[in-house]
């Protein structure tokens, strides 16, 4: 059987790329503890609450862009956090004044990990977290965090990028009651702005999974209140980093 021919062929070249190719990403955000989905985070985090030190406990928020841009020069994201049906505890009370004031913070940092998705930011994007406590309720804890950089970065449709790491620091754990109160945290939005006078791109729903938990929950089904949110503005979020 003679095959040479066909493989110089055009045709049988664009065939093998199209079935080598590595299968397209649904468009989307996700969230886990560690790393993003593709580095198969874990979903549940537990924690013996009994120290104030050691490493920060890290969430990591990754997006798979579609086709609507491909060039990005700002982010912004809301999470909600809820204790149902208890009250917001205070080791969740990071707010100024708080039990653990600043015990969680952002980063936008991927040069030293994880890698197992693309790093679009290269250590250049700059930003921050603020928390609002009891927004829709006794039960909740909103984070809106938000980066910008100095010159547009590259997006690829159907790739997983990392966003951001929410560092949740042990920082108070045991004078503030509370860690051992079940939680879930949920991606509820992200917003990325595109290099030129487009509008803004959202992403409310999973590209595989956008909420976690915090020692386990007791609800059923887990995290019911996966809801988007659709009230954040570019304008308020990016004041926090200025």
């Amino acid at each position: 059987m003679r095959i040479f021919p066909l493989l110089r062929s055009a045709g049988f070249a664009a065939l093998v790329a199209a079935i080598c190719a590595a299968p397209a990403r649904s468009q989307g955000i996700n969230l886990g503890w560690d790393d993003c989905y593709q580095g198969t985070p874990a979903m549940m985090q537990t924690f013996a609450c009994d120290s104030d030190a050691g490493p920060p406990f890290t969430l990591v928020a990754s997006f798979v862009p579609g086709p609507e841009i491909d060039r990005v020069v700002a982010l912004s994201a809301v999470f909600d956090l809820c204790t149902m049906p208890y009250a917001l505890p205070d080791w969740w009370r990071v707010g100024t004044g708080d039990c653990r004031q600043g015990a969680i913070s952002a980063s936008f940092d991927f040069t030293s990990g994880p890698f197992s998705c693309a790093d679009p930011w290269q250590g250049q994007a700059v930003g921050g977290v603020g928390a609002q406590v009891a927004v829709q309720g006794p039960t909740r804890l909103r984070l809106l965090v938000a980066c910008a950089l100095t010159a547009p970065v590259a997006v690829e449709q159907g790739t997983e990028h990392y966003a951001f790491k929410i560092h949740i620091l042990r920082t108070n754990t045991t004078t503030c009651a509370g860690c051992l109160t079940n939680a879930c945290l949920v991606l509820n939005e992200m917003r990325l702005t595109p290099e030129t006078g487009g509008n803004d791109v959202f992403y409310y729903s999973p590209a595989n999974n956008y909420y976690v938990t915090w020692q386990g929950v007791n609800q059923s089904p887990p995290c019911p209140f996966v809801v988007p949110t659709h009230t954040s503005s570019w304008g308020a979020l990016k004041s926090l980093y200025h």
